[in-house]
């Protein structure tokens, strides 16, 4: 790629690379913070299995070896493995009396202790505590791809002033201040480049893998990382308000929002441990008084039940779901506000668009001039540009930006200017004057025109008090809006429809282009607050997704608000219940597929889990399995559940094509 250096920016930055000076240090600094958590190592834990498995077989090959050998060896094992689970054990009970899967293991270990089954109390010890390993080794890469966003946060800026650079705490850097950004460094607050031209890697921010050039006039956010140039970036925000702090303050929510499922079952642990300790001690007990067995007999299958009835599986299995899936959607620059959101969107049935900036591109091109009789399409042109050349409308900016592309040049007001509001202006234009605005301006005006268009895009012109024409211009579809559509359609969404501000015929012809058939024009803000509560009264899982301006208090009102674009604003962003870090429409199919596919996750847990230990507990209640196969049932359990998230998410999710109807 090109590089333009601007020799003033060029002299100021040191060489490029590591070693060059405390900069660069800072820069790498910058990079690398926040490094993720140290992980555990696997080997003694593996070992100590290995050497557990070793004992048993060498009890089978060599009858003769001598039993207290063999025992102190299992003793030796139980030890190293079950000391951390009674510590565990009694940290839960001083500090809540609370009967968790520590006390339960632990009492089913020392039960088998005193039974004399070394083999087994040291079995569920060792396989428990490599299970705990492998678990937080899921748990934590989960975890750590969420918080990855939260790594990347920038410490320092190189504040420009007079000349000279020097060093500062982004959260110094005010608005109108210009910060310089070497290669290597990220982007300290929200700005626009004023010199330079480079590359910026978005990946974390956007999910987007490949660079995107940026020159003098385009934006850049917080966090972004800098390539291959040297520039200069003007602050339009505070570091308090700009994008990646944002993104942190909602990943920090996300992590405290629990889903609905995790929540019944966090509860469900708190009553299911009590319920399975007095359920074993019936076991235990009543047989023996009834004359059926022996206490030792009994004793052992209630502390079987005991092993298997552990709830490691749901207390891991449910949350790793949700931490995989929002994982992955950060990954993609979809942002959940925590489980809860995941479940609420799953059972999406209605979405709800605005139509500026949300279905359309929110910029609005010339479509047409339609000059009247004896008139050039060109002078209709001319006349309205020049008209509006001070309008500040994105309209009349549309106009002179098309008057601009054939070679017009915006010359000859003299300064008398009115701008009607919600009407249009009133210029004078070489000597003479020029009404160019809605129908409704012509008739304030008393100029006859012909048929009248109440179109927010049409931009009526007359001349000294005659009719010229009308320049027409649209806010184009967004081209993947229709790709977008039926892909929601096909996950299951049965209801489309557009709440707009803008006129029924600028909205009549969007919906018709994309065949949506409900929508309603004309709305203001609180219209469409009233409109999204008729609609959740109606159905269940009503979204609604805005680009952000205007859109706070209807966001907050829908089941599940969507907020396109980090750059929308904040007020946006803390109502919406999901954030997209692009500003693309496929985010919400993204968001709609990870959500769906973390429920049917979410639920193949909970029946792999409740069926199999359901299934082990009769077995050991009715002496059909003992301890090995309960604690092979119970750490396999819960590395089945492990797996089973791992496998949906971890393991790659393809996107689902929606580009082009597809």
């Amino acid at each position: 790629m090109e590089k333009r250096y601007i020799p003033s920016v060029d002299e100021r930055a040191p060489a490029q690379g590591c070693g060059t000076g405390d900069a660069c240090c800072t820069s790498c600094r910058t990079i690398q913070a926040s490094p993720p958590e140290k992980e555990a190592p696997l080997w003694p834990h593996l070992a100590a299995a290995g050497g557990l498995l070793i004992l048993i077989v060498l009890g089978e090959v060599l009858p003769g070896m001598p039993s207290l050998l063999r025992d102190a060896g299992f003793l030796g094992l139980y030890l190293w493995a079950g000391l951390p689970l009674w510590r565990s054990a009694v940290r839960s009970l001083v500090r809540g009396g609370v009967l968790d899967e520590f006390v339960l293991m632990s009492v089913a270990t020392l039960g088998a202790l005193l039974l004399g089954a070394f083999a087994e109390a040291a079995a569920v010890a060792v396989f428990y505590q490599l299970g705990e390993a492998l678990q937080d080794r899921a748990v934590r890469r989960a975890r750590d791809s969420i918080t990855a966003l939260l790594s990347v946060m920038p410490d320092r800026a190189h504040l420009v002033e007079g000349g000279s650079v020097r060093e500062v705490r982004p959260e110094e850097v005010r608005p109108g201040q210009v910060v310089l950004v070497r290669p290597g460094e990220r982007i300290p607050v929200d700005g626009v480049v004023r010199k330079g031209r480079t590359d910026l890697s978005l990946a974390v921010l956007t999910g987007e893998s490949l660079p995107v050039a940026v020159e003098e006039g385009d934006e850049v956010q917080a966090g972004a990382l800098n390539l291959t140039g040297v520039v200069e970036v003007e602050a339009v925000h505070p570091y308090a308000e700009s994008s990646i702090v944002r993104i942190r303050r909602l990943v920090e929510e996300a992590r405290e929002r629990k889903g609905r499922v995790e929540r019944f079952f966090t509860r469900f642990a708190r009553v299911y441990t009590p319920l399975v300790v007095s359920i074993a001690a019936v076991v235990a007990l009543v047989p023996p008084l009834l004359g059926l067995g022996s206490l030792a007999r009994w004793g052992y299958r209630a502390l079987v039940l005991l092993v298997i009835s552990c709830p490691c599986a749901l207390v891991v299995g449910i949350p790793l779901v949700y931490m995989n899936a929002m994982g992955v959607a950060a990954a993609r620059g979809v942002l959940f506000k925590g489980g809860a959101v995941m479940d609420a969107l799953a059972r999406v049935s209605t979405v709800v668009f605005d139509k500026t900036g949300t279905l359309t591109r929110g910029v609005f091109a010339l479509k047409e001039v339609e000059p009247a009789e004896g008139v050039r399409g060109d002078e209709v042109l001319e006349w309205a540009a020049r008209a509006e050349a001070h309008a500040a409308h994105p309209v009349a900016e549309a106009v002179r930006s098309a008057y601009r592309e054939r070679g017009g040049r915006l010359e000859g007001l003299d300064g008398r200017w009115r701008e009607v509001p919600g009407r249009g202006v009133v210029a004078e234009v070489l000597g003479r004057r020029v009404v160019a605005g809605s129908d409704r301006l012509l008739h304030d005006e008393g100029i006859p025109h012909e048929r009248c268009v109440r179109d927010g895009g049409v931009v009526e012109v007359a001349v000294d008090g005659r009719y010229v024409g009308r320049v027409r211009v649209e806010d184009a579809v967004r081209e993947d809006a229709k790709g977008v559509l039926a892909a929601l359609g096909r996950l299951g969404v049965r209801r489309v429809v557009v709440l707009t501000g803008d006129t029924e015929e600028a909205v009549q012809e969007v919906a018709g282009d994309l065949c949506i058939r409900e929508w309603k024009a004309g709305l203001f803000p609180e219209d469409k607050v009233r409109e999204v509560a008729r609609l959740v009264e109606q159905a269940e899982g009503v979204v609604f997704v805005g680009d952000g301006v205007n859109d706070a208090a209807v966001l907050a009102r829908a089941d599940v608000g969507i907020a396109m674009g980090a750059g929308g604003t904040q007020a946006a962003s803390e109502s919406a219940d999901v954030v997209l870090m692009e500003d693309s429409l496929h985010g919400v199919v993204e968001a709609v597929r990870l959500a769906r596919k973390a429920r049917v996750v979410l639920w193949e847990n909970v029946v792999l889990i409740l069926g199999l230990k359901l299934g082990l507990m009769v077995a050991g209640v009715a002496g059909l399995a003992g301890m090995w196969e309960a604690v092979i049932g119970d750490v396999g359990t819960t590395l089945l559940a492990v797996l089973n998230a791992v496998r949906a998410f971890g393991w790659g999710l393809r996107r689902e094509g929606v580009r082009g109807g597809r």
